[in-house]
């Protein structure tokens, strides 16, 4: 037997830690605002925010400026805020609104800056303002390390992991919390093959099984440092991917069997010796009959991937009888199903990709999973990410295998069930509740889920959230290579875990907690409150889904909640809803007073059957939305979407009024939202969408302006994607744009299908073109070519000049008038600004695109950026240094184009010649940091005049626009 221990423990980083927040509201009870003035020592460049609100919506409020609204039951918000403060005086202020239950906001805001960084957190010394108790330190961030997956980050780490490798050079290197230890307790022999799944029998041994067939059993030592036995104790059952013991049974979901069987010892001999299948589940094998589990009820769960056919026969459905599903048409979709110690079997939710695991909240008998991407659409605004789900009854996830199809769909709606969290990057496996585990209490009631491609186990922290969840997630343990593919929790209270998958070899390992006890802290107000108040908001959504089948009475029983501010629970009466006869409900849906109640009720109405849409749609044009939040806006929208699904069917009088009632809300102020609805998009998207699918002129021309100023991937393909159709409706300008757009999106980052997409975009958009246009846009139709490096011109020195060369009164009016246009734009080219940079259609895209440049920053922050580029450096530009284990060291700026899943890291190490790249095995990589110089050079200015420099600055200002009030001359 071989045993052996490598172990590299990482503390948390305290940079990724925020002060820790209280939970606070106004003193009053009732909605109102909490103010904390602060104070900068020295100017500052970012915002790391977080926050939470409990029971509540919140407007974030800096300097008077609404940075991000937060609607009401949203998720946990962690992200990053792009915006600059000077030192001196500010204020903070919290606009709070609170719907029922115990209302507080959590907040802490990092305000970074080049000198340092500056926190602010909320607190019950606030003003006006009552504390309810401390977040708890596992959901704000305390010493935990973030599950966000980076460029050095290797996807494909399993093929590092080659079956039958020699013993001693195939050891994983570890990452772990501190006071934990993992040991390799058996290393499979050739003959046990690759393992996919694990769980204990009742005398505590492992039952493990192979990956081509047949199931293990693995005895452990007294003291559980190895393995004594193993035996084959089945070897028939092809790839049983869950295993789950029932009712004195073991049950095995064989994903190649096609078929759940049940294994029994009749004769006390302990040996399976009966072999019953249960039910066959026909369809294909690649995302299939994943993981078992019992749940509370004593009913059996079986959850599968898109490529196992949905039942349709001798099964009850939860699902909405709107489904296509439902209505016959044939739907390759993940799903999960139970079956009850009566022997019925029910299709309790639908719409998943690919969820390997189910485990249930050992304090709340609910179901969680964790679900799969669509690695094809990674870097496309329809990817969506890997996502911890709370399976609740009759809800439907979105997900539909048509990945590689065109046009796309997008999986996320307002119609959908709510996600509890986004992952991020990976490959799915199992999941567990850490309850039998003999962790510390944070880690004890957390659900564990398993990456097998990045190889990490990823803790979710979960916290009620009204009839659903909220999560904060962290790293809680990562290998290289560590392929995960299952995990349990043994009779000694330690995590075991079991690599394999796709031949690879395969391992058992065993994780203990060895540190100092940690005793459970006490609840705070704000933890008690919300547990009462989410107990009784479960309570109602069971009973609400107990009408997720035909009943007489649900109408009136479900009603009221289809306006809850609670998503989960409308979501639950929706889908009672619409499992009731349409014609008991459908006249009091359009003439349902309250808006709220009325918003849901029409897009349940509008999901029935084509024929109710032009009622729903004459209904929706009553509909005062102007003042609605994002929330309440994306189902209005998700409704109008439904109903104008085929715009050229509809008659005139209705398009015109479509689009002259979604004009009045669009384009929407562009203060960034958090909603609960597991929607990306924004409703600037959406009515972007739509008003160009009708044809309105002016919004067309206003989402061109939507393009131009977009800042993020997303948004920028979102807005190519819907204009695509729309060009030939637009100015020879605006084409140009659109095209110029596009060829720079072939830098982006994403999956196998994103240059497909983008050439589907081009194929699209050149066939809504003239003969005319196509001629005078020939040079920009076709693909952009492999990048060349011009030489860099030879200029005489002029001055080397300082930021205090250029006085802070007279910089705003030296540029604001009687500059050349020409002469910037000159500039912009000499002093090699657009070897990196675009600014309007000029330029390159290597680094930061400057075209709303003016409208962010003032004269003297762009010139400071340009004279000292190492002042402030955004985070997605700057330079990393790298050391090979052979000893060499690079510094460069990362290239992010191309599939994700590349083994090689790209590096550009001379921003002045971005063609030339230099290429590094991940596995190569002993070593990385980011640095602290920027890869933009010094004295890019020092061969320009000071009228040069003036007029470089207005051209930047000015985002290239010759028709700027700067450019009153001609000199």
């Amino acid at each position: 037997m071989w045993f052996a221990l490598i172990l590299i423990i990482f503390s948390a980083s305290s940079a990724n830690a925020f002060e820790e927040p209280d939970w606070i509201w106004p003193s009053s009870g009732q909605d109102g605002e909490l103010e904390a003035p602060f104070t900068l020592d020295h100017p500052t460049h970012a915002i790391q925010l977080w926050c939470i609100a409990d029971f509540a919506a919140v407007d974030i409020v800096i300097d008077g400026t609404n940075r991000l609204t937060i609607d009401k039951y949203a998720p946990l918000v962690q992200r990053d805020l792009p915006v600059r403060l000077t030192a001196g005086e500010h204020s903070l202020l919290l606009r709070c609104r609170g719907v029922e239950g115990p209302s507080a906001i959590a907040l802490s805001l990092k305000f970074v800056g080049a000198k340092g960084v500056k926190e602010v957190a909320t607190s019950g010394t606030w003003s006006n303002a009552v504390s309810t108790g401390k977040v708890a330190p596992e959901f704000q961030g305390t010493g935990a390390r973030r599950v966000k997956v980076g460029a050095f980050d290797d996807y494909e780490q399993w093929r590092d992991a080659p079956a039958n490798a020699d013993s001693n050079s195939d050891m994983p290197r570890f990452v772990l919390p501190d006071g934990f230890r993992i040991d390799r307790i058996h290393r499979a022999t050739p003959a046990e093959g690759s393992w996919v799944s694990l769980a204990f029998d009742p005398q505590g041994r492992m039952i493990i099984a192979r990956e081509d067939k047949g199931l293990l059993r693995l005895t452990p030592n007294e003291d559980g440092s190895g393995i004594e036995r193993v035996e084959t104790i089945e070897d028939s059952l092809k790839e049983c991917r869950g295993l789950a013991f029932h009712e004195g049974s073991l049950f095995a979901n064989a994903n190649n069997s096609k078929a759940l069987y049940r294994l029994r010892d009749t004769n006390g001999d302990d040996r399976f010796d009966e072999r019953t299948q249960i039910r066959a589940f026909p369809g294909n094998v690649g995302h299939g009959r994943n993981d078992l589990a019992t749940g509370p009820n004593n009913s059996l769960y079986s959850i599968h991937g898109d490529a196992v056919d949905l039942p349709l026969t001798d099964i009850s459905d939860r699902t909405s009888p709107f489904r296509l599903a439902r209505k016959g048409k044939k739907s390759n979709e993940g799903a999960l199903l139970r079956l009850s110690p009566a022997k019925k079997w029910e299709l309790v939710c639908a719409g998943l990709r690919n969820p390997f695991g189910v485990a249930f909240h050992p304090d709340h008998g609910e179901p969680f999973t964790y679900d799969a991407d669509a690695e094809f659409d990674m870097g496309a605004p329809w990817y969506r990410p890997t996502r911890v789900l709370h399976l609740v009854s009759g809800a439907d996830y979105g997900w539909r295998g048509v990945t590689g199809q065109w046009p796309p769909y997008f999986p996320d709606r307002a119609d959908n069930a709510v996600a509890v969290c986004d992952i991020g990057k990976g490959s799915p496996t199992a999941v567990k509740f850490g309850t039998n585990s003999n962790f510390p209490p944070r880690y004890q009631r957390a659900l564990y889920v398993l990456d097998w491609a990045y190889g990490r186990i990823v803790t979710v922290h979960l916290m009620p959230n009204g009839a659903g969840y909220r999560a904060q997630s962290e790293l809680f343990a990562r290998g290289t290579p560590l392929n995960v593919t299952d995990l349990d929790f043994g009779p000694d209270g330690a995590m075991y875990v079991v690599t394999g998958g796709r031949k690879t070899q395969s391992a058992l390992y065993r994780l203990r907690y060895t540190g100092p006890e940690v005793k459970p802290a006490s609840l705070t107000a704000q933890q008690t409150a919300r547990r009462k108040a989410a107990a009784a908001a479960r309570l109602v959504r069971r009973r609400l889904e107990s009408f997720h089948e035909p009943n007489e009475t649900a109408v009136a029983a479900v009603w009221k909640y289809l306006g809850h501010a609670d998503p989960v629970l409308r979501h639950a009466a929706r889908i009672a809803l619409e499992h009731q006869p349409v014609e008991q409900w459908a006249e009091q849906a359009t003439l349902e007073p309250d808006d709220a109640i009325r918003r849901t009720a029409l897009m349940a109405l509008a999901r029935s059957d084509e024929a109710r849409r032009s009622a729903v749609l004459k209904r929706l044009t009553q509909f005062d939305a102007s003042g609605s939040d994002e929330t309440s806006l994306l189902t209005y929208l998700q409704t109008y979407s439904l109903c104008l699904s085929q715009p050229e069917k509809l008659q005139e009088p209705a398009r015109l009024q479509s689009a002259e009632r979604l004009s009045s809300l669009f384009p929407r102020p562009t203060i960034e939202s958090v909603t609960p609805v597991g929607i990306g998009r924004s409703s600037n998207h959406e009515l972007a969408r739509l008003l160009v699918e009708l044809g309105h002129q002016p919004a067309i021309a206003e989402a061109m302006k939507l393009l131009r100023q977009s800042t993020t991937q997303d948004e920028n393909l979102h807005y190519l994607h819907i204009l695509r159709t729309a060009l030939g409706a637009c100015t020879l300008d605006q084409q140009r744009q659109w095209f110029t757009a596009l060829n720079d999106a072939a830098k982006y980052p994403g999956g196998r299908g994103l240059p497909g997409f983008i050439e589907s975009m081009r194929t699209d958009a050149i066939a809504t073109l003239s003969a005319d246009e196509k001629k005078t846009l020939a040079g920009l139709l076709k693909p952009p070519g492999p990048a060349t490096d011009e030489p860099v011109p030879v200029r005489e020195l002029v001055r080397e000049w300082k930021l205090q060369d250029f006085e802070d009164a007279a910089l705003g009016k030296d540029v604001g008038s009687n500059r050349s246009f020409a002469n910037g734009q000159k500039m912009f080219r000499q002093a090699l600004c657009s070897r990196c940079h675009r600014l309007g259609l000029d330029g390159s895209s290597f680094g930061p695109d400057l075209t709303a440049v003016g409208s962010r920053f003032a004269p003297r922050d762009i010139l400071q950026s340009i004279i000292k580029p190492s002042a402030v450096i955004a985070e997605p530009y700057r330079a990393v240094n790298i050391v090979t284990t052979a000893g060499k060291s690079y510094t460069g700026q990362i290239l992010t184009n191309g599939d994700y899943r590349a083994r090689k890291v790209r590096l550009v190490t001379d921003p002045l010649k971005p063609a030339e790249v230099v290429e590094i095995a991940k596995g190569d990589i002993e070593d990385h940091q980011m640095s602290d110089v920027s890869p933009m050079p010094m004295g890019l200015l020092n061969t320009l005049t000071r009228n040069d420099i003036l007029d470089l600055l207005a051209y930047l200002i000015a985002g290239g626009n010759e028709k700027h009030s700067a450019f009153t001359s001609s000199k």
